[in-house]
Formats: structure tokens, sequence, C-alpha cells
């Protein structure tokens, strides 16, 4: 089974969540612009935090610890 991360918008505290696959792999689609904490399985992720701007690649990969 695979570990659930979770992108939480800092602002309005809305929540996306993903399920990571076999290989560890996650998508988080179509979040909006703002500032998100990221959590694997309940805890801080690190990096823990991620921007979406007006400037942001539309495609973002990100290595993610715990």
């Amino acid at each position: 089974m695979g570990g659930k991360v979770e992108a939480i918008e800092i602002n309005s505290e809305q929540r996306q969540v993903s399920i990571t696959d076999g290989a560890d792999v996650f998508y988080l689609e179509g979040l909006r612009q703002g500032t998100y904490q990221l959590d694997i399985k309940g805890e801080p992720a690190q990096p823990n935090q991620v921007v979406i701007d007006t400037a942001s690649e539309p495609f973002q990969e990100l290595n993610l610890q715990h």
C-alpha cells in the first residue's frame, strides 16, 4: 500500500491528497495558486512547503523526505 501525501493550502486549509504508487511516485494535480504545506503520512515532509504562482512551472518534480 502506498503512502498518503497531502498538500494543505496555508490560507484556506483546503487539502488535496495523493497516494504513492509502488515506486513512491505521487501526483498532486490542479493545485491553485498559493502556498502549500506538504505532509507524508500526517508528518511534515522535507521540503515542507511548495509555492504555486504565475511563474511556476506547470509540472514540478519534488523529492520529499520525512
